[in-house]
C-alpha cells in the first residue's frame, strides 16, 4: 500500500516499500540474529520514523533498535529524483527452534502511517559443533564444607587450513571469533570477561577424539560454604567457526581474512557437587566451624603485671595446607580457658589482620586474682587433606602478677576543673582490663595530748619538709617530661596505646586505674579518653577510625596543658 504525502521542502515523499527482513534467513536456535525493518521512498530527506519493536514469545531483544539512513540524488535527461531509505535493525535470540510470526505493527512519521505485515520467521535447532569443543570440570565433586576445590573450562579448536591459500588459523585467531559477550560463563566471568586476565589462559592440546586439537584452559578456585548438593551451571559458548579465507591485496600489501563463517553454541551438562559435612566420630566439643590444617602461637607485650592490669594477647595463626580462607575463619575459642586461668577478655575482639598464609589477632586481657600465666590455646579443625581432626595450640606463657597500686585521692595535684555534677559509674569497662579502685579512708584526728607531745617530736623536722617537696615535684615534672616525649614521638596504634597508658598512669598516680582517677574531677573527661582507648585498641586491625591514635595524644596533651 503506497501513501502520498506532502514534504517540508515542497516535494512529494513516496513511500515506495516497506518490508521486515532477518539475518541470516534461517537462523540457528541460541545464536543471536538481526531483524531489520527497512523502509524506502521517493524525496529529499527521511523523515523520522517511530514503530513498536518486534516482542514475540520466545523470542529475546538483546539489542536495538539501530537506525540508519541514507539518500541519493539523480538526475536523468534533465530530470532530477531523489530517493531515501531508513533501516531499524534488532539483535534477537531464540533459545529453541520453531517458528515465530513476527507481529504486525504501524510506522508513523509526521507525513505517512503505514502498516507493516507479518513475518515468519523459522528458527532451526543448531547441530552440535564439529569444530569447537567446550569441557567444565570440578576437580573434586565431594569436597567439605568451606574446602577450596578447582573449576576448569576447556575451549578445543579443530584446526583450520585453507588449502587453496595455504594457510592456517591459529587457535588464538580462532579464540577471537568467541562472542564473549553473547556466552554464559557463570563462575567463569570475573575472568573471561576481562581481556588483560583472558590472556592469562593456560595452553592446551587436545587428546582422544580431540587428538590433534588445541585451545586454551582456565581455572577458577571456589569454596563451598553450606552441605547438601549444590549444581554448577553449564557453560554456554557463542561464536563462530570459518568457512573460507580471502586474500585481498591493499596498498600496505596483501591479508587474507575469513570470508564465510559458520555459527557455533556449545553447552556443557551441568555438573552436581556433593558437599560434605565434617564426621561427629572424634570431633572436638569447642570446634569453631575451622577447616584446614593450621599452627598458633601466642605471646603477650609483657609478662610482668598488676592484677587488672591490661595486658595485649596476640594470636598467630598459620596455613599450613595453604588454602584455608582465612579472611572467614571462625576465631580460636579462648574465651573459657582463659577466664579458666582466671582471665577477663575484652568483650569487643577487633577484626585479624591477613597477611599471606598468616592471619594475625589481637586480645586485651587482664589478670584476676588466681592467675598465674597463660595457659595453652588451642584451635581445633577439621583437615580435608587427610580427612582428619587436629587440634592446634600454642605454648603456655609464665606471667608475674602482683597486687595492684593503691592512692590516697587526697595527695592528688588540685585540678583547675569545676567538678561536673553527673558522677561516672566506674568499673572494669573503664579501661579495659583495670582493676577496682580501693578507697583509702582519710585520717581522723589524734587525741589532743597525744598530738602535743609528738608536735614537740616532729616540729623538728618541719624544717626539712620543703626541701623533700621540691625534690619530689621535681622528679615526678621530669617524669612527665620524659613521657610526654615518647608519646609525641610513638608511631603506630601498638606504640601510641603503650606510650598513653603509661603517660596517663604517671599524671594520675596510679597504675591499676587512673581513668577512675580522672573521673573524680572531670567525668565526661574520663569518659571520652576511655572511648578514644577503646577506638585506639580497635583500629590497628580495621576496627576503630584511622586517626584514633591522634586523639588519644590529643585528649592526653590538652590534660597537662589544663593542669589536670
Amino acid at each position: 500500500m503506497v501513501s502520498w504525502f506532502a514534504s517540508l521542502f515542497g516535494l512529494i515523499t513516496i513511500l515506495t516499500d516497506v518490508q521486515w527482513s532477518v539475518s541470516p534467513g534461517v537462523p540457528d536456535a541460541g545464536i543471536p540474529f538481526t531483524v531489520q525493518l527497512r523502509l524506502e521512498g521517493q524525496g529529499r530527506n527521511a523523515p523520522d520514523i517511530k514503530v513498536a519493536p518486534p516482542e514475540v514469545e520466545g523470542l529475546d531483544i538483546l539489542d536495538g533498535p539501530d537506525v540508519r539512513s541514507g539518500s541519493n540524488i539523480s538526475i536523468v535527461n534533465g530530470q532530477a529524483s531523489a530517493a531515501w531509505t531508513r533501516t531499524l535493525s534488532w539483535t534477537v535470540v531464540a533459545e529453541s527452534s520453531g517458528a515465530f510470526r513476527l507481529p504486525k505493527v504501524t510506522a508513523v512519521s509526521s507525513s505517512f502511517e503505514v502498516e507493516v505485515p507479518e513475518r515468519l520467521v523459522v528458527v532451526r535447532a543448531l547441530k552440535p559443533s564439529e569444530d569447537v569443543f567446550v569441557e567444565l570440570r570440578c576437580s573434586n565433586p565431594s569436597p567439605w564444607v568451606e574446602e577450596l576445590v578447582d573449576l576448569e573450562l576447556t575451549v578445543l579448536f579443530r584446526p583450520f587450513r585453507d588449502e587453496e591459500l595455504g594457510t592456517r588459523v591459529s587457535s588464538q585467531d580462532l579464540l577471537t571469533m568467541i562472542d564473549w559477550e553473547r556466552s554464559v560463563l557463570g563462575r567463569f566471568s570475573s575472568i573471561i570477561n576481562d581481556r588483560d586476565r583472558r590472556g592469562l589462559s593456560q595452553f592446551v592440546r587436545g587428546r582422544g577424539e580431540q587428538e590433534g586439537w588445541d585451545g586454551f584452559r582456565w581455572t577458577v578456585s571456589t569454596r563451598f560454604r553450606t552441605s547438601g548438593t549444590a549444581t554448577l551451571d553449564p557453560v554456554r559458548i557463542v561464536g563462530s567457526y570459518p568457512v573460507s579465507l580471502v586474500r585481498t591485496n591493499t596498498v600496505f600489501g596483501t591479508s587474507v581474512r575469513v570470508a564465510r563463517r559458520s555459527p557455533v553454541r556449545v553447552d556443557t551438562p551441568p555438573i552436581d557437587i556433593e558437599v560434605r559435612t565434617p564426621p561427629l566420630a572424634d570431633r572436638p566439643s569447642d570446634w569453631s566451624g575451622a577447616m584446614g590444617r593450621f599452627g598458633l602461637s601466642a605471646s603477650l607485650d609483657r609478662v610482668v603485671l598488676q592484677m587488672g592490669e591490661p595486658v595485649t594477647l596476640t594470636l598467630r595463626i598459620e596455613d599450613l595446607n595453604g588454602s584455608a580462607d582465612l579472611a572467614r575463619l571462625p576465631d580460636p575459642p579462648v574465651d573459657e580457658l582463659l577466664s579458666a586461668a582466671g582471665w577477663e577478655v575484652s568483650p569487643d575482639p577487633a577484626p585479624g589482620k591477613v597477611e599471606g598464609e598468616v592471619r594475625t589477632l589481637r586480645r586485651s586481657i587482664r589478670p584476676m586474682r588466681n592467675a598465674v600465666g597463660l595457659p595453652r590455646l588451642r584451635l581445633p579443625s577439621f583437615d580435608p587433606v587427610t580427612n582428619a581432626w587436629t587440634v592446634a595450640t600454642s605454648e603456655a606463657i609464665p606471667v608475674e602478677v602482683s597486687s595492684s597500686t593503691e592512692l590516697n585521692i587526697d595527695a592528688l595535684p588540685t585540678a583547675d576543673l569545676e567538678l561536673e555534677s553527673s558522677p561516672l559509674e566506674v568499673g572494669p569497662e573503664t579501661w579495659p582490663g583495670l582493676g577496682t579502685i580501693h578507697v583509702v579512708p582519710s585520717i581522723g584526728l589524734v587525741p589532743m595530748g597525744v598530738g602535743l607531745g609528738l608536735g614537740l617530736v616532729i616540729a623538728g623536722g618541719l624544717r626539712a619538709v620543703p626541701a623533700f617537696t621540691r625534690r619530689r615535684t621535681l622528679s615526678r615534672r621530669r617524669e612527665l617530661e620524659h613521657l610526654r616525649r615518647e608519646l609525641k614521638t610513638a608511631q603506630g596504634q601498638v606504640a601510641v596505646g603503650q606510650a598513653a597508658r603509661a603517660y596517663l598512669s604517671a599524671w594520675s598516680g596510679h597504675t591499676a586505674d587512673p581513668i577512675s582517677v580522672l573521673a573524680k574531677i572531670s567525668p565526661i573527661r574520663a569518659t571520652e579518653l576511655q572511648e578514644a582507648f577503646v577506638a585506639l585498641d580497635r583500629s590497628d586491625f580495621g576496627g576503630g577510625e584511622e586517626d584514633a591514635s591522634q586523639h588519644v595524644v590529643s585528649l592526653l596533651l590538652n590534660l597537662r596543658e589544663r593542669r589536670i
